[in-house]
């Protein structure tokens, strides 16, 4: 029959080894492969889009670009107001 501190010792050396073992994710991977169940699934990498849609961005880039001298001044009076910032003569 073992003592008290024998099997204190055990416990105590179980939990070290337990604990290197689940800090791996290859232990959470592998946990996961053995509970099966029909609502847990691993969400697969998405599909990367297709670049398609960056015409309008564009166009809407160029249109502040052209746009932004004219602008510049009332936009930044408008945020400085926004944030209540004092506005200051080098704008």
């Amino acid at each position: 029959m073992l003592g008290r501190a024998a099997v204190e010792k055990i416990v105590a050396e179980k939990g070290k080894v337990t604990l290197k073992k689940i800090r791996k994710p290859e232990f959470f991977y592998a946990l996961l492969q053995k509970a099966r169940h029909p609502g847990i699934w691993v969400i697969p990498d998405p599909d990367k889009p297709e670049i398609n849609h960056l015409g309008a961005f564009r166009d809407q880039l160029s249109q502040v670009q052209r746009m932004w001298p004219d602008v510049r001044i009332e936009i930044l009076i408008c945020v400085y107001r926004a944030v209540g910032a004092e506005i200051s003569s080098r704008l």
